[in-house]
């Protein structure tokens, strides 16, 4: 049982391995500047952040994703750093070097925290004081508990691979457990991914990391969602479609017509609801891939460019 595990989590590994490749920390000197730290939020838990800035003196409008992966262990995503944006990643509460309880999808719990984090990345020195929340999977989803909380400073989201309604769409498609999925997220990929940018944390030189992960609680949410088969409150609470209507900035949506842990539906629920400048894309491909195609990245600067620089340009 051990060596199976171990080779599907090396499988799994090998599968991300272009994922981490653009997010990981590199060994290779970098032209940016880096600050890692915590932010402290109103009840005192204190969230992992790694922020990275152009070299160049200046205020930078800010690039924010907000998830349970890597995330604060992150290396530098040059796509956005050498068009004039600062990029900021940030563990959810309870994940990767974050203090706290983690609640899985925890709309209220997720939107509240991020948006102090996005009232908090305005305050600083090298912020333009406009922030854009960016990512695809789970950090899509906490972008729109984000905005539904509406911080001043948010102003645009780019979105990709996401549900509407994460029981319809992952957990229980046609009301019936997705147990490959469920168990592969909780037992293997989300705690093997964390792991990655803890170690880079500690690597860094962080000397609280260590302390905070072990004072996780450890839950056994396989057992949590198993236990709410019908789409009751619990799964309200986790839906994007519950917030969707809140969301007060322009949003790009993408999605991929051959994407096993979202399906199709989700993304283009959500682009309906929409009240705001929006867009959608829908491609070819799986999991994760919209937002690496050649189309919509230029898209994604451009989309920035129009609502976090002011540029006039046709968007």
């Amino acid at each position: 049982m051990f060596e199976r595990r171990r080779s599907m989590l090396a499988l799994a590994l090998a599968m991300l391995a272009p994922w981490f490749a653009s997010r990981a920390q590199t060994a290779q000197p970098s032209p940016y500047v880096r600050d890692f730290g915590y932010v402290t939020l109103h009840d005192g838990v204190k969230l992992a952040y790694v922020a990275y800035r152009p070299s160049a003196e200046g205020k930078f409008p800010t690039v924010m994703t907000y998830d349970p992966y890597v995330a604060a262990g992150s290396g530098p995503n040059p796509f956005f750093l050498d068009k004039g944006y600062a990029y900021v990643a940030v563990s959810l509460r309870g994940t990767g070097c974050s203090q706290g309880a983690f609640d899985f999808m925890n709309g209220e719990s997720h939107g509240a925290d991020g948006a102090e984090v996005v009232n908090w990345i305005a305050k600083q020195p090298w912020s333009s004081g406009a922030v854009g929340l960016w990512g695809s999977s789970y950090p899509a989803h906490t972008a729109y508990f984000v905005a539904a909380k509406q911080p001043p400073a948010l102003k645009a989201m780019i979105t990709s691979s996401i549900t509407a309604n994460i029981y319809e769409d992952a957990f229980y498609p046609g009301g019936m457990f997705n147990i490959g999925f469920a168990s592969r997220w909780f037992l293997l990929y989300q705690p093997s991914i964390s792991g990655i940018g803890t170690a880079a944390r500690i690597s860094w030189g962080d000397t609280e990391c260590q302390g905070n992960v072990k004072a996780h609680r450890e839950h056994n949410f396989l057992t949590e969602v198993m236990q709410h088969p019908f789409d009751d409150d619990y799964w309200k609470l986790r839906a994007t479609e519950t917030y969707v209507g809140r969301v007060r900035v322009p949003t790009i949506v993408g999605m991929g017509w051959q994407d096993f842990q979202t399906q199709i539906t989700g993304g283009i629920t959500l682009y309906q609801a929409l009240k705001v400048p929006k867009r959608l894309y829908v491609l070819p491909g799986g999991h994760g891939v919209v937002l690496r195609q050649t189309l919509v990245q230029q898209d994604e600067i451009r989309w920035f460019d129009r609502w976090l620089k002011g540029t006039e340009n046709g968007v």
